[in-house]
């Protein structure tokens, strides 16, 4: 793929990752209302909490990406995607710890297993952990490469505790879903951050639409009373 077609492609998955979460905050917002029990809504109001902080960073991001294609820059070859690199982690320190903790509301939803409050307390800690080694290799304090491996250390004790704490006594194929959708679409950010910027953009609002907005659409008609 060109250049030219390369940074087209880029704008618009900002655009329609946008659109699409804020469809999904609109619809985990109004499913809210309407599921009867308390522990599903509460993990609704997660996902509009996660939707909304995620619709309001891609307005930041469309907004950043804006003045590369205006009237005066036209003939502009390339974009600088450095600030939103940055500002990712602005929205990440927020929605990853609410996902995490949604994730295992939705598990705990199904098995009636309770939620041990160190586990969960080490798995925020570790998940800040991985936000911290992410964000200095994408300031060039150590090596990308390198911050990938040790970013993949918390990110696999994470899932690792969820998976013992909720999956491996039972069979339950929506959590199997579900579980799978955040380690698979976790996993790809990982392998992502080593890419060329708009590549891993374009990865990264696929991997955003994927884990956020669509398991909140999902979670939604789910909850409800059919």
């Amino acid at each position: 793929m060109d250049k030219k077609k390369l940074l087209e492609l880029t704008k618009k998955s900002f655009y329609a990752v946008f659109y699409t979460m804020l469809f999904a905050l609109l619809i985990s917002f109004l499913c809210s209302f309407i599921v009867n029990d308390n522990q599903l809504r509460r993990i609704l109001i997660i996902e509009v909490i996660i939707t909304g902080i995620s619709s309001f960073m891609y307005f930041l991001f469309t907004n950043n990406i804006s003045k590369y294609f205006n009237s005066e820059n036209k003939e502009k070859k390339d974009i600088d995607l450095s600030e939103v690199n940055k500002l990712r982690y602005n929205g990440w320190m927020f929605t990853t710890p609410l996902m995490l903790i949604a994730l295992c509301l939705v598990l705990q939803s199904s098995t009636n297993i309770p939620i041990n409050p160190i586990m969960l307390l080490t798995i925020l800690m570790l998940d800040y952990i991985m936000l911290i080694i992410g964000f200095l290799g994408e300031v060039n304090v150590i090596n990308r490469f390198i911050a990938m491996i040790l970013g993949f250390i918390p990110f696999f004790i994470i899932f690792y505790l969820i998976f013992s704490a909720f999956m491996l006594n039972t069979i339950n194929p929506f959590n199997y879903l579900i579980f799978g959708i955040y380690f698979v679409i976790w996993a790809g950010y990982g392998v992502s951050y080593i890419f060329e910027d708009k590549i891993k953009n374009i990865l990264m609002n696929i991997f955003d639409c994927i884990s956020k907005a669509l398991v909140a659409i999902i979670l939604s008609f789910s909850y409800i009373p059919w």
